[in-house]
């Protein structure tokens, strides 16, 4: 009977189709069809064709079940596919049946429904256990709406079962990435509109999409400027395309056949490009004499962009534009710049913003100025609602897990005072239908639990709580609450079982944290693994400034991948980065802003104001800090290339920082950006060396005050470990060193140590073989390990060769008794 049913379910259903195809226009009829375009796809895209597997879009294996009844798949079509028809999809399923603990194979126990983009397409009977396969043709009118835009398609697919809560039966159905669709396809040029942005430089499908940043060959101050803020905005909305940076004489063929164009800098610094059909907004007559009047070469008749007439252009004006690449119309090529430094600045600012208004002609936009905020110092509130915070009335639904989070900012520089406590005033209310005692509530402080709730019936009211928030777990800049919730039904099979387990979360709830202001000598040392803290404290970061060498692509490409990732970091609605190349840092920069040195120490001249601050000593001859002021001191081959990692307090603010990412070479300054990048949580300490796949983390000696005495320097470099060194830890070790009564004169120290080495590298020059050995010191752990090690290896290696001499003499012995 039940199958009957289905059947004729399915019958009526698809009569229902055949009447609606018969009436509905072909794809190939529609108007306004974008022209198509010969075009011979590479890579994946031509591995794949027309058959797009469930695994390429990255599904994974989906098991439905009596607990998850539907499951839902979303996908983005490339921009340049114009699907034809003959869409489809091939659905791989594993069926499995059980009725009382016993596996059957002719049972009907409900049906698989499939829907795309919204359309039912067919409903499939389970009654067979094993593996399956749909084959389901996908309805044009299920593909009209998605042709070239940027719209993302869903896939639905729904179990409906025949048994009850109570039932003996239950029916699993295994969905498998072995499915796939298949979408015969034209290509056509994407649709090119900047109030899309980031499309189509990144569009999300299933295809990579790929771009390569483009800027003069020595870019001037400016265009470096809005080169590290158009980074920033691009970390903001397009984080997940791949980026390439090259000078524009390092363009090659291949990057600008098969890749989207994103040109940064003024106008003249392209000018290479406007005899070979580059598209720029220049004038093909003018390109001889370098004329790149902005506001002359739009109006112009000649003008390669095609633009609208009538826009009044200042000198300072910015320009964003997008049009197709002439090398693949596929492609999309994105101008950010101006005549000028200031306009090409205003144009970068402008990509972060992330809205981009365009009048008449979507392909371009005129910035004529940028207005930042002041960040003035806001009057703190000791006490926040949830309201207060921006947020509204949250509910979380069961019968699973769930969770909110609610973010809270902390001043730099504040803490808690001893006296005072922090708290949280919850106000929530929760279902009645819920089973009590397998219900429950927990809140947690930045991952850390702090208070649970047990939910009864009084609580199914407006319910008030007060809850300690430990000061210890309270930091600087931003700060999660996150309340969890596990709802459990009080009746699996009431039709409530999932709109019946709730718990309201009422934004009168409240967050009171008193501060008080720390002293000088209490600002905490900074650490690597608190990056991007405190850089990110200042929303639109415009409180850092890049110190960069002016002719170092790698470097610049590292500078790229920082401020992409801050630009990812930050909420607010503009970004106000500042770039400067390192001979030209003023003393504005130094008082006012955080510093992120880029490069390699021979190409910051920087670094030499620098050396009296930085607790481990630099060559820039070498570009090698001094390792023998380290716990342990390797010798380490100068083929063998490292990379730095430094953060210390500015010197010129107590409220701001300086980071360094240094490398002896650029292969070690890329393992050093990556370092920081991805694995800083790991990086426990203020000092970092990197080689290839190891890293050593410790924490330095903080530099000695001028005012101090001999009996007030303590050695607390003792017991350092790499990889696992905490401020803590640092601190503990020095008090354990003070009340031991260790005292070491640093400067004779110091110089017994130079005075060894040097004496080493002559030994090793002259080609001595003879060691020399360490002057003598109160301490040893002053001596380069170095020097310990051919102190003590010496006497062995004398001992094995009398050895060896007396085992020859007793030979010769025994060969003479034997002929005689």
């Amino acid at each position: 009977m039940m199958r009957n049913k289905l059947w004729q379910k399915r019958m009526l259903i698809s009569i229902g189709w055949i009447l609606l195809l018969a009436v509905s226009s072909p794809i190939a009829a529609q108007e306004d069809d974008p022209e198509t375009i010969d075009y011979q796809p590479v890579g994946i895209e031509e591995e794949l064709g027309d058959v797009i597997p469930f695994n390429v879009l990255g599904f994974d294996l989906q098991v439905l079940n009596s607990t998850k009844l539907e499951t839902n798949y979303y996908f983005i079509m490339p921009a340049h596919w114009k699907l034809t028809e003959g869409a489809s999809l091939s659905l791989d399923f594993l069926t499995t049946i059980y009725n009382n603990d016993s596996q059957f194979d002719s049972v009907i126990a409900g049906e698989l429904q499939i829907f795309f983009n919204g359309i039912w397409l067919d409903s499939f009977p389970l009654e067979t256990n094993g593996s399956q396969t749909l084959e389901i043709p996908l309805p044009n009118e299920a593909l009209i709406p998605f042709f070239s835009s940027n719209s993302t398609n869903f896939l639905r697919i729904k179990l409906i079962t025949n048994t009850n809560c109570n039932s003996s039966q239950s029916t699993t159905v295994a969905i498998q990435p072995s499915s796939f669709f298949t979408f015969p396809h034209q290509f056509v040029a994407p649709d090119l509109d900047l109030e899309r942005l980031p499309y189509p430089i990144q569009q999300g499908s299933f295809l990579s999409d790929d771009a390569v940043i483009v800027i003069p060959d020595s870019p001037s101050p400016g265009e470096m400027q809005a080169f590290i803020n158009t980074s920033a905005g691009l970390g903001r909305l397009a984080s997940q395309t791949k980026y390439e940076l090259v000078r524009v004489s390092e363009l090659t063929e291949e990057m600008r056949n098969n890749n989207h164009l994103i040109m940064v800098g003024n106008s003249d610094s392209f000018t290479e490009f406007v005899d070979s059909s580059f598209l720029i907004p220049f004038n093909r007559s003018t390109s001889a004499s370098k004329e790149t009047d902005l506001n002359k070469l739009i109006h112009d008749s000649q003008k390669i962009f095609p633009t609208t007439d009538g826009l009044d252009l200042e000198e300072t004006d910015g320009m964003l534009q997008i049009i197709q690449s002439p090398w693949n119309p596929l492609k999309a090529i994105l101008f950010v710049g101006g005549n000028n430094d200031e306009g090409t600045m205003k144009a970068a600012k402008a990509i972060g913003y992330g809205i981009v208004r365009t009048g008449v002609d979507n392909t371009m936009a005129i910035i004529n100025d940028v207005y930042f905020e002041t960040n003035q110092p806001s009057s703190y509130k000791a006490s926040q609602t949830l309201s207060d915070l921006g947020y509204e009335f949250k509910t979380l639904n069961g019968p699973t897990l769930t969770a909110a989070n609610f973010s809270f900012f902390i001043p730099p520089g504040k803490e808690v005072p001893s006296e005072e406590t922090a708290t949280f005033l919850f106000v929530y209310n929760h279902s009645a239908l819920l089973q009590y005692d397998l219900s429950g509530i927990n809140i947690k402080l930045n991952n850390r639990p702090v208070h649970s709730l047990t939910v009864h019936e009084a609580s199914t009211a407006v319910t008030q709580e007060l809850i300690e928030l430990p000061s210890v777990l309270i930091k600087s800049g931003p700060n999660t609450l996150r309340i969890e919730a596990e709802l459990e039904p009080f009746d699996k099979c009431s039709d409530f079982h999932s709109e019946g387990t709730w718990l309201n979360i009422f934004p009168e709830s409240s967050i009171y944290i008193p501060l008080e202001t720390k002293s000088v000598a209490e600002l905490p040392v900074p650490m690597l693994n608190q990056f991007p803290q405190p850089l990110v404290f200042d929303t639109m970061l415009s409180t850092t400034t890049f110190v960069l060498p002016k002719d170092n692509s790698v470097a610049w490409y590292s500078a790229f991948q920082f401020a992409f990732e801050l630009g990812g970091r930050v909420r607010s609605s503009l970004i106000n980065l500042e770039s400067v190349y390192a001979e030209d840092v003023t003393e504005t920069m130094r008082a006012e802003n955080n510093l992120v040195l880029i490069g390699l120490p021979s190409e910051l001249p920087f670094l030499e104001e620098l050396a009296s601050y930085l607790p481990i000593p630099i060559s820039r001859d070498t570009n090698r800090f001094e390792h023998d002021r380290l716990p342990i001191d390797y010798e380490i081959p100068p083929e063998v290339s490292l990379g730095y990692l430094n953060i210390i307090n500015s010197p010129w603010h107590e409220n701001f920082i300086i980071l360094s990412i240094l490398g002896d070479s650029e292969d070690g300054l890329v393992e050093a950006t990556r370092t920081l990048l991805q694995s800083s949580h790991n990086l426990n300490g203020d000092f970092v060396v990197t080689e290839k796949d190891q890293r050593f983390t410790t924490m330095t000696p903080l530099l000695e005050s001028e005012d101090a005495t001999d009996d007030e320097l303590v050695d607390n470099s003792e017991g350092v470990e790499a990889e696992a060194v905490s401020e803590e830890l640092e601190v503990l070790e020095s008090e354990e060193g003070e009340e031991e009564g260790i005292v070491v004169d640093d400067e004779l120290s110091s110089e017994e140590d130079v005075e060894t080495t040097v004496q080493i590298e002559s030994d090793e020059e002259s080609g001595a073989e003879t060691a020399v050995s360490p002057t003598p010191s109160s301490n040893n752990n002053n001596v380069p390990s170095t020097v310990q090690r051919q102190g003590t290896t010496l006497p062995i290696v004398v001992l094995a060769v009398c050895m060896l001499a007396l085992l020859g003499v007793g030979v010769r012995v025994l060969l003479m008794r034997r002929k005689a």
